[in-house]
């Protein structure tokens, strides 16, 4: 059995005609990897206080609405500190209406509001589009609950 290394995330929703995602840029790759705000659990960290943490730390952004519905599951295989390990993300969906981002330069390096189609093809790796269109799935089946 593989160790596990956890993370909590939040996918953030701008709420607009058209809805956009934020996706960010991580330095710590050699290739393109875009991803969703996200990060390790401290000491006596919940999950969404992990998450918002991380949301803050990456983005700037404290305040948003955390939608009420199960997290978004994300696994799969990386190799770090000389092993393989399973890497799973758990992510909340959160919606703002504001789009201000404050990126931390230190871990992520750039960021865009994408439709669900450009988040889409912007995405290297397929666990990340299949988070994505969950996502977007439940914002399609829980619309009314969140205008």
């Amino acid at each position: 059995m593989l160790p596990i290394e956890q993370c909590y995330g939040v996918i953030v929703v701008l709420r607009e005609e058209q809805d956009k995602f934020l996706i960010l840029e991580h330095n710590d790759t050699k290739d393109d990897n875009w991803s969703f705000a996200k990060g390790h659990t401290e000491e006596g960290e919940t999950p969404i206080v992990t998450a918002m943490r991380e949301l803050k730390e990456e983005t700037g952004i404290e305040e948003i609405k955390i939608l009420d519905i199960p997290l978004i599951h994300e696994e799969y295989e990386i190799f770090r500190h000389g092993e393989n390990r399973l890497k799973v993300n758990e992510y909340f969906i959160g919606i703002i209406t504001n789009d201000k981002v404050k990126i931390d330069g230190d871990e992520i390096c750039a960021y865009k509001w994408a439709t669900y189609e450009e988040a889409i093809n912007t995405f290297t790796h397929e666990e990340r589009k299949l988070a994505l269109n969950e996502a977007q799935n439940y914002l399609k089946k829980y619309i009314t609950k969140i205008n």
